[in-house]
């Protein structure tokens, strides 16, 4: 009887769960080894060797209370889409928000990748925009507002060197009437001198901001508030004169002896310290003051200066400091004395003038500004000189002014009182200059946004009447306002200051018979880099919101009016500079943005919320005609004709008015979101089926994969009354599929499409097969042999392997040679059919069931 040694070679004593890496060679007459541990099969009828294909579905259990695709055989798989009406803007069609259902539908199951020409509104049904005609007439167009009077559509358009109105007399679908409105009197110096830059009106009257190139009648006034007839163009009324605007705030310099051009007085010398006046150094002027160490300093030696603050607001105090040469290796740094001190920057170079200064927020209402050295380093005879000191209001070191200052391209300067002993005062200089702005006639009141500041405008007031008292200021000069809009309570602006955005409420005070604008209060913050462009209140509790990014959708609470924004709804490489409201739906200009590049409007429905964050669903929308030159361009306003229910958008090439019904100019199409089942798994997709309204008119299919080229896959049409039969998808396996149907003629109609796919993964196998484990056994030699293991030693190697749950190899000892595969061991059992005795006091057979990790 042939006997083993004791253990394998140590290529074969593995950890349990390791991976074998080892030489497939048979030493102890195995037919197999799982992991290094050799076994001998114990194949026969009852316990047979097999091998299977793992299945690739499962057997579902429908729970539904109605039958529907879950309810059908595993194979093929189903996928289908009967509406679109959750707007474009879906990579993928999955099924993620399983919780998350608006109007009893899976949002995502309603929604598309992007669609051009096309309405998708209507559930369960997708049809042809309407056309667009343009109206080219050879003037800029930029600035728009409508109105109906009589029953009959009016637009008052303006821009660089234009003011038209138009006039659609004899209905929407007709060209309309245009008539320059008169520019021409010595006030506005001729449509060539003006500049339209916002339009509003009441519903009778327009209102705008007219810029002029050059001064007209009335010197130096080169913006105005204009009033008109929307019904005339005759000349309108210079309703209001707005004085010249200055980017520069005044500025105020604290110190009241910065210079030290007469003494050193208001400055305090610290212990161990002296001052003077020198005229040996000077940064500005002609003196400087000289700081000279006398010894007995404790921590910092110097001089101070207080004055008077506001708590809470921020100041920087800087001043210009000299080291002598015998100060080399000293320190000498800038400092607010308060409560707690407040350190700046310092300087430790000698023979220059450096500035060093400090930025703080006042505590108390009498800090000091301090120029300090180390009393280790200051020692008796030690100097610096200090010079030119400017405290200000400001987050910042600003450009150091004083009262005797000269005058400049922006400031002139002057001493608030007596010279070299009081504060200094830099004043803006004004000069002839546009003041920008905006009007709207929000809560039947004219609001005019000028410069930094905002107005209450009565508009029954005599021409060329100077403006009221603001009611609002923002306190940053450069501020510019460019929105006008309301909430259920409140006025609303936009504007921004640099890199910041932000939308302020003005609440109506109603003390008196007549509500007025009160003070404003920011209610909404952008992100850094968002601007605001335009805004619309719209249906009393939404506000959309068009920026440089895109379209965010604010919402009022409609007791308090308070207002919270969500995430953009619609994202945009280009500004959006308009928006406005029709049904339940937003219109928002889409420059250059199109699925085919072209310019347009983009549609926003408030009502169907596609996630959790807010964001409404969107799709593309009105297009300029084919015939349009280029379709390109920013659009800069759109609007509702009142009486038509018609949209109008501006254009560089012309103005663009929506037509009636489905239309048929250019290329309509719909793609879907990538079909993917759920799994990254190649699929084999076979058959689509698409229906419609196609009885007279056809829809055009053509499908997209990875890695391929879109191929046209069917054109099925002119059919009544019967299915238009399925149609193939692209072959091959792939992870994804995408379908777009283009819609050919006004009549054509998409319903709903479906796609079958069978599953393609890669196939595994599972292999079961029954080994021997006794003490005495017999090997494919028909010898016998005695393991060195015991038979429980055995089993109890296979369980540790079985228990880490990693793949292991799986090596077949052959007549040709050895086959190894990695293998994870899906189950294990164990069986004996004889009692223990007492040679044998544990054997049976092992079944190990293993699926195979890379066939």
């Amino acid at each position: 009887m042939r006997k083993l040694p004791f253990k394998l070679p140590s290529a074969y004593a593995l950890l349990p769960g390791q991976a074998a890496v080892v030489p497939d060679i048979d030493t102890g007459g195995y037919d197999f080894m799982i992991d290094g541990h050799g076994f001998r099969l114990a194949t026969d009828q009852q316990m047979p060797y097999q091998r299977e294909t793992e299945p690739t579905t499962t057997h579902r259990y429908d729970s539904s209370q109605e039958p529907g695709e879950q309810s059908l055989s595993a194979l093929p798989w189903i996928k289908s889409q009967s509406s679109f009406h959750g707007g474009a803007g879906q990579l993928n069609l999955e099924s993620a928000l399983t919780q998350f259902q608006y109007q009893q539908e899976q949002v995502e199951h309603i929604r598309y990748d992007t669609s051009l020409g096309l309405d998708p509104w209507t559930p369960g049904k997708v049809k042809r925009l309407p056309d667009v005609q343009r109206y080219a007439f050879g003037f800029d167009s930029k600035q728009v507002c409508t109105a109906t009077v009589a029953g009959v559509d009016y637009a008052i358009i303006g821009g660089t060197n234009s003011l038209y109105q138009v006039a659609w007399s004899s209905g929407p679908d007709a060209a309309p009437t245009i008539t320059a409105i008169d520019l021409s009197s010595a006030t506005f110096g001729g449509m060539s001198n003006c500049t339209v830059g916002s339009l509003s009106t009441d519903g009778t009257n327009y209102y705008a901001v007219l810029q002029l190139t050059a001064v007209g009648s009335t010197p130096g006034i080169l913006t105005y508030i204009i009033s008109g007839q929307v019904t005339s163009a005759l000349a309108p009324a210079a309703l209001y004169e707005v004085p010249n605007y200055t980017a520069y705030s005044p500025r105020t310099n604290i110190c009241v002896n910065p210079s030290f051009e007469t003494n050193t007085s208001s400055w305090s010398a610290e212990v161990g310290a002296s001052v003077a006046t020198s005229v040996t150094q000077h940064q500005n002027r002609a003196q400087s003051m000289k700081v000279t160490a006398t010894g007995g300093g404790s921590i910092f030696s110097g001089v101070h200066l207080g004055f008077t603050a506001v708590i809470g607001k921020t100041y920087t105090c800087s001043a210009y400091v000299y080291l002598d040469a015998s100060m080399a290796g000293s320190n000498v740094l800038a400092a607010v004395q308060e409560a707690t001190g407040t350190f700046g920057s310092s300087t430790t170079v000698t023979g220059v003038w450096t500035r060093i200064s400090v930025t703080f927020t006042a505590q108390t209402t009498s800090p000091a500004f301090a120029v300090w050295c180390g009393a280790a380093n200051f020692t008796a005879g030690k100097f610096y000189y200090t010079d030119a000191v400017l405290i200000e209001q400001a987050g910042g070191v600003g450009t150091y002014f004083d009262g005797a200052s000269a005058a400049d391209s922006q400031y002139t300067y002057g001493w608030s009182g007596t010279a070299d002993a009081s504060t200094s005062v830099a004043t803006p200089i004004v000069v002839p200059q546009q003041a920008p702005g905006i009007c709207g006639w929000v809560k039947e009141r004219l609001i005019g946004a000028l410069s930094n500041s905002v107005y209450e405008l009565p508009v029954n007031v005599a021409a060329h009447t100077a403006l009221p008292t603001a009611k609002y200021t923002h306190p940053i000069a450069s501020y510019m306002w460019s929105a006008i809009s309301e909430s259920p309570v409140a006025i609303l602006l936009a504007g921004a200051s640099g890199l910041q955005s932000s939308i302020t409420k003005f609440a109506l005070d109603t003390n008196g018979n007549t509500p007025t604008l009160g003070g404003g209060a920011t209610i909404a913050v952008l992100p850094p880099g968002e601007k605001v462009l335009c805004l619309q209140a719209y249906l009393g509790s939404f506000l959309a919101i068009g920026t440089n990014y895109g379209v965010r959708i604010g919402t009022f609470d409609t007791y308090t009016g308070n207002m919270t924004y969500g995430p953009l709804s619609l994202t945009t490489t280009a500004a959006v500079n308009a928006v406005t409201g029709r049904d339940r739906f937003i219109f928002a200009g889409y420059t250059n943005q199109q699925p085919d590049g072209k310019t347009g409007l983009a549609r926003l429905d408030l009502s169907t919320q596609v996630d959790t964050a807010g964001r409404v669903a969107w799709a593309p929308d009105l297009r300029p005609p084919t015939s349009a030159p280029t379709g390109l361009g920013a659009v800069t306003a759109v609007a509702v004709l009142p009486n038509s229910l018609r949209l109008v958008f501006l254009t560089p090439e012309g103005i663009h008015v929506e037509g009636n019904g489905p239309g048929n100019d250019g290329s309509a199409w719909l793609r879907t979101s990538r079909i993917r089942y759920d799994t990254a798994e190649p699929k084999l997709f076979k058959l689509g089926r698409v229906r419609g309204s196609l009885d007279s008119s056809t829809i055009s299919i053509v499908g997209s994969a990875p890695y391929q080229s879109d191929s046209n896959l069917a054109t099925l049409g002119f059919v009544t009354g019967s299915d238009p039969g399925e149609f193939r998808l692209p072959s091959g396996l792939n992870e994804w599929v995408q379908l777009r149907f283009i819609l050919n003629g006004s009549t054509c109609i998409l319903n709903s499409y479906q796609v079958k796919a069978l599953p393609a993964p890669k196939r595994q196998h599972v292999i079961t097969l029954t080994a021997n484990c006794f003490s005495q056994e017999t090997d494919k030699y028909g010898l016998a042999v005695t393991d060195p293991e015991t038979p429980r030693s055995r089993y109890q190697n296979l369980k540790d392997v079985e228990a880490v749950g990693n793949e292991v190899r799986f090596v077949e000892f052959t007549n040709t040679g050895a086959v190894a595969e990695l293998v994870v061991i899906d189950q294990l059992a164990f069986q004996s059919f004889s009692r223990p005795n007492i040679e044998d006091d544990f054997g049976g057979y092992i079944t190990l069931k293993l699926r195979t990790t890379e066939s």
